[in-house]
């Protein structure tokens, strides 16, 4: 039950990192857009709450993409030193597993509108999504890659304290 505990807290602290950083950037993002098309002012005062849930949503699904990341890293990383991970191939990861969750919240989300744009213009909709999916994965992997980054830093501090090699955690 411990060891259950254990993964179930690294699962649910690494979907809240994700969550935290796509909010901070959805958030700097979105304001930044609204700004430059003045659309962030309602009757000449700043008007943050659509920037704030936008925010919101993004940070949400960076949660859900965190979650399935740690299932990710429960899968491919077992047992293995935090310092013996490549960032390389875990962005690599974190950028596939973002574009399948994004894939797959974007087809279980897709109306009848859509349908529609696919039978008038169909190379208009895949740009579309294939822009989707090319900013959020990067976006993905750039999570990915500060993760993985963050722990090597954090382990290179513990083992310089306790002289000890850690392995890691497993999700």
């Amino acid at each position: 039950m411990r060891t259950f505990l254990r993964r179930l807290k690294g699962a649910v602290v690494n979907a809240a990192f994700w969550g935290i950083t796509w909010f901070g950037i959805g958030f700097v993002v979105d304001l930044a857009l609204r700004l430059s098309s003045g659309s962030l002012l309602y009757d000449g005062v700043p008007y943050l709450w659509p920037t704030f849930f936008q925010a919101l949503s993004t940070g949400l699904l960076g949660a859900l993409i965190g979650g399935g990341f740690s299932v990710f890293i429960a899968t491919n990383f077992r047992r293995r030193r935090v310092e013996d991970v490549s960032p390389a191939r875990f962005a690599l990861g974190g950028a596939l597993i973002t574009i399948l969750i994004v894939l797959v919240a974007g087809i279980l989300m897709s109306t009848e509108q859509m349908v529609d744009d696919v039978l008038v213009r169909p190379w208009g909709l895949y740009a579309e999504v294939a822009r989707a999916l090319l900013i959020t994965g990067g976006l993905g992997s750039a999570t990915a890659f500060g993760t993985i980054k963050l722990a090597q830093r954090g382990s290179e501090l513990e083992s310089l304290e306790a002289g000890s090699d850690r392995l890691l955690p497993e999700l």
